[in-house]
Formats: structure tokens, sequence, C-alpha cells
């Protein structure tokens, strides 16, 4: 199963070209994990032992977003470390064109501080409901 979460494109977040300007997307993903993960783990991250940090970003763009576009983010975890996670990020225009993808790491940490942590179990077996 992977999650889904909706936006509608701004008029603010195009860019001269009349495209969304690239740093939005990452924008958008991160808006769409925070929600996912707060929907897989029932709200606070905190209260079940978890935290994490972005290590690494990488997007490919395939179709600009523009103006007023209906924007869906299908995301789902595709391999899992000891204290590490990747997750994939699928954007597509008005839910059929796909405009990009991104592949995220993240590595969790203690809550509150820049610590490298276990994945708790709670948290894994969750999360595993959104595999790729």
């Amino acid at each position: 199963m992977l999650y889904e979460h909706r936006l509608r494109i701004r008029y603010a977040e195009c860019d001269m070209q009349q495209v969304v300007f690239n740093a939005h997307y990452l924008a958008y993903c991160d808006d769409a994990v925070d929600c996912w993960m707060r929907s897989a783990l029932g709200g606070d991250l905190h209260s079940v032992g978890f935290d994490c940090m972005v290590k690494r970003a990488e997007i490919t763009w395939v179709k600009g977003a523009t103006f007023g576009n209906d924007m869906v983010i299908r995301l789902g975890v595709t391999k899992f470390g000891v204290t590490s996670f990747e997750v994939l990020a699928e954007g597509f225009i008005n839910g059929e064109q796909k405009s990009f993808e991104a592949n995220l790491l993240y590595v969790s940490t203690v809550p509150g501080e820049a610590k490298a942590a276990p994945i708790p179990s709670s948290v894994r077996e969750k999360f595993s409901a959104y595999s790729r």
C-alpha cells in the first residue's frame, strides 16, 4: 500500500517559466512524508520514541507542474537499514501524468537530538505497511 498526499499548486510556487520552482518539490515531499508518518504512527512521532532527519534527497523531474494543477504524491518505503530507511515519492499532475520522482534517505534519531538511533520495532512495523 502507498500513502497518497494531495495538494494544489499555488501561484507563488511558480517561477518566471511558469512552472513550480525546483526547491518547492522537496517542500512538497517533506510535507507528504510528515503527514504519512503522523498518520502511520497515530500522531506525535516523539510519543513513540522516534524522530528522523533527511540525509540524502535526489529528485528526477519529468514534467513541470503549473499554477492550478492538482498534485498527488504517492510514497512508500523501499528499503530499511538498522538506523535508516529509504522512501520513494512520486508526484503526479492531476493524479495521472508523472511530474517527478524523489528518492529520500532518512536517518532515525533520538527525539530532540541529532543522534542516530535504531528504528524502533513498532515504527518499522507500521512503516512496513507502506512498502514498495
